[in-house]
């Protein structure tokens, strides 16, 4: 059986300390860590070089910056899209190979925070509201869907296209979880 460990707050150094690495691997524990927007340190590469050499899958939770709508949403789909590609590009010419990428499908972040503080009673109201006719525009609605499927599909399908054996999706929630094969890589 295997265990999905969702990171969310965690620093890399902190989730590679030898007793964590010896009980993912004792317990065969997969990695979902949350990168912020642009956050790619040293400390970054090195943990997903560590869980590399271990055997360990690592997956990546990516998300925006708080102004660009944080999670994938119709407003920001191809910036999004322009992100994870780059998240990519980048691992691959470091050599470092991750299991699947974790994308979070929710509202702009502006709108959530109307609803977890609101400023003043009417910002509730304003949140379902929009929530309720936000999807109410059909064409928008459906290209947004255009751009996750081409998004989702190039990235298992071409970018690692080397390193793939099999595809799995996997919906929890409003999460979508791209899962990549590591068969030989």
């Amino acid at each position: 059986m295997r265990v999905r460990m969702w990171c969310e707050f965690l620093k890399p150094e902190e989730v590679c300390r030898d007793f964590v690495i010896e009980i993912f691997k004792k317990y065969n524990v997969h990695l979902n860590y949350k990168v912020e927007y642009m956050d790619f340190t040293d400390e970054f590469y090195n943990m997903i070089k560590i869980y590399n050499d271990n055997n360990i899958p690592i997956s990546i939770w990516a998300t925006l910056s708080d102004d660009m709508g944080y999670w994938i949403n119709e407003a920001n789909v191809d910036k999004f899209g322009d992100y994870v590609h780059n998240i990519v590009d980048i691992l691959d010419k470091r050599g470092l190979k991750i299991y699947g990428l974790c994308i979070d499908m929710e509202p702009p972040y502006n709108l959530v925070m109307k609803l977890v503080n609101p400023k003043n009673i009417f910002d509730k109201f304003a949140f379902y509201a929009t929530l309720a006719t936000k999807n109410l525009n059909v064409k928008k609605y459906n290209y947004a869907k255009r751009c996750e499927i081409k998004l989702c599909c190039p990235l298992v399908y071409n970018i690692f296209f080397l390193k793939i054996k099999k595809r799995k999706t996997l919906y929890r929630q409003q999460s979508v979880i791209f899962f990549l094969s590591r068969k030989n890589s």
